[in-house]
């Protein structure tokens, strides 16, 4: 597995040079000042498609918005947004995502998981991007995962 590992430090919108179909992220962020903060995963360069894994403060959720998921399996192409429950530890989330070509499992503060599927039209939604305007990233580190056949 390769890694790739940023610590500390303020983020917005921010795209990351990552495109995987298959890969490993473990991640924490800071809410800081933000209401929503997460990560969107199989992202397309002009944010046509992407699944967002995220945390809604004010509700006190863990969710994922799969809207813009594009869904080539299903003639239902919104697939809409599900939350539940999750209290945050001191205003900090660490997500354990695990992006297998059209699975994602997303473990939450190790105490909340999320398991959906994407399949998405273009060949080039294979991107990451940060959300939240105003949280902190704490750390975060992406493993390319390979096949069990390579």
């Amino acid at each position: 597995m390769k890694r790739r590992t940023t610590k500390n430090g303020p983020q917005r919108r921010v795209g990351l040079p990552i495109e995987l179909s298959m890969l490993h992220v473990k991640l924490t962020l800071e809410r800081g000042s933000a209401d929503t903060f997460g990560l969107d995963v199989l992202r397309s360069p002009g944010d046509e498609e992407r699944t967002r894994l995220f945390y809604d403060a004010p509700a006190g959720q863990l969710g994922v918005d799969r809207t813009r998921s594009g869904n080539n399996s299903s003639a239902e192409q919104n697939l809409g947004i599900q939350k539940g429950p999750l209290t945050l530890s001191n205003g900090t989330l660490t997500l354990d995502v695990f992006v297998d070509r059209s699975v994602i499992e997303t473990y939450a503060n190790s105490h909340k998981s999320i398991t959906t599927r994407a399949y998405p039209f273009r060949q080039d939604s294979l991107g990451l991007r940060l959300i939240g305007d105003g949280s902190v990233v704490k750390s975060m580190t992406v493993w390319k995962m390979g096949s069990m056949t390579d």
